[in-house]
């Protein structure tokens, strides 16, 4: 194994030299090259950036006549939601528009949130029962829109991007993901072969335990991101 990168300014360099500190460099030979830290460090910021609210945003785009699949940019790890009502119009887009505070200021001299709240859901659930309300399937990297746009409507989405690594502030957890990760890839490795001989006796390896651990490890790592980030989101209530 060559000598891992020195441990520099970035983020993914103390990472990557903790990630060989943990799996018994120097003092034990490690099976793993750097392009599968870095693999594995990128895994852990996706997965990441998948339930952080840090990552979370609205973005909108207008649809095209005739065509329902949209490809999203590489950095959109998920998308959670969108707004898709091809047969509405007027105010009732906006309440998922980005700069909603603003609009509802200049709105509230005419109408209490209350109001527009019901008139919204009345809309919708016509939409439902009539069968106009649009659906949406999202197929990395497209989002599928049904029924077909029959011209340019506002779609708004509700989307996880990819945190920049220098923006990062949960790096433990990052280190944890890679780690787990790598000792999944080298558990692979050391399973090709049951033992090596040694001078007294031979040498059996870790393989399987290896991987045993980086699953379990994946499993509660993701279990903490939800329990910490998916929590049921309160109610608001109009005091006008």
């Amino acid at each position: 194994m060559p000598n891992p990168t020195p441990p520099g300014r970035s983020v993914r360099d103390r990472i990557k030299l903790e990630i060989y500190y943990d799996l018994g460099w120097p003092v034990v030979r490690v099976e793993a090259i750097e392009p599968w830290i870095d693999n594995a460090i990128d895994r852990a910021f996706r997965e990441f950036s998948r339930y952080s609210p840090q990552s979370e945003e609205w973005v909108s785009f207008p649809t095209v006549a005739n065509v329902n699949r949209y490809q999203v940019p590489d950095d959109y790890v998920a998308v959670r939601n969108v707004i898709y009502r091809p047969y509405s119009f007027g105010i009732f887009f906006y309440d998922m528009f980005p700069g909603w505070g603003a609009w509802y200021d200049w709105l509230r001299n005419y109408i209490s949130l209350t109001d527009y709240t019901i008139t919204d859901m009345y809309l919708e659930m016509s939409e439902r029962v009539t069968g106009q309300n649009g659906t949406w399937e999202f197929h990395h990297p497209y989002i599928y829109l049904y029924p077909m746009p029959r011209g340019s409507t506002p779609v708004f989405v509700n989307i996880q991007k990819l945190i920049a690594e220098e923006a990062i502030r949960e790096e433990e957890w990052i280190r944890r993901h890679a780690l787990a990760t790598t000792k999944i890839r080298l558990g692979r490795v050391r399973s090709k072969y049951a033992s090596l001989p040694g001078p007294r006796n031979d040498l059996t390896l870790d393989g399987g335990a290896l991987i045993s651990e980086g699953r379990e490890e994946h499993k509660e790592l993701v279990d903490e991101l939800r329990k910490e980030y998916e929590e049921p989101l309160g109610f608001y209530t109009d005091s006008s």
